[in-house]
């Protein structure tokens, strides 16, 4: 992993026309990936737990077909290493850039954009700033587009 969390995460999803606004709780690490997602009330809406071996996903409100795979997916093109899903990509024959910008303002930007063949799959961009306490640079938001399959989301950490 390139960068972990753990923490509440504001996410904006959309899907062709429709949108959706929910809290997902994640903790994604080199040993996991665990989601909670509650709705505005702290009910949860579903659970997902992918250790690298096993995927479990169970929701009684999303529907059945949903593909779990994907979700963890573009998790790992979000947050792995950019070498590794380089060369891991490559072997399929999809693409991956990664470009980094630094702003006067504090705010770093990385964009990743996956595609193949010269057509645009999904597009990344990563915001951090810097942590006051520490001088590291803290994960403030993912934007995620998938072209390929019509959906993207936002994450935005909720402050504690």
């Amino acid at each position: 992993m390139d960068k972990t969390l753990d923490g509440v995460q504001r996410m904006t999803a959309k899907f062709g026309k429709q949108a959706f606004d929910f809290n997902v709780y994640v903790i994604s690490d080199a040993s996991q990936l665990s989601m909670t997602i509650l709705n505005e009330f702290g009910t949860t809406m579903g659970n997902l737990f992918y250790d690298g071996a096993n995927l479990d996903f169970d929701s009684a409100v999303f529907p059945k077909n949903l593909k779990s795979e994907y979700i963890v997916a573009d998790f790992q093109f979000c947050l792995y290493r950019v070498d590794d899903l380089k060369a891991a990509l490559a072997k399929i024959g999809v693409d991956f850039e990664s470009a980094i910008a630094c702003g006067d303002d504090g705010i770093t930007t990385e964009t990743r954009i996956l595609s193949k063949k010269g057509t645009q799959i999904s597009k990344i961009t990563k915001t951090y700033a810097k942590n006051p306490k520490s001088d590291s640079e803290i994960l403030q938001s993912i934007q995620y587009e998938n072209f390929l399959r019509g959906y993207g989301y936002t994450l935005v950490g909720v402050e504690e």
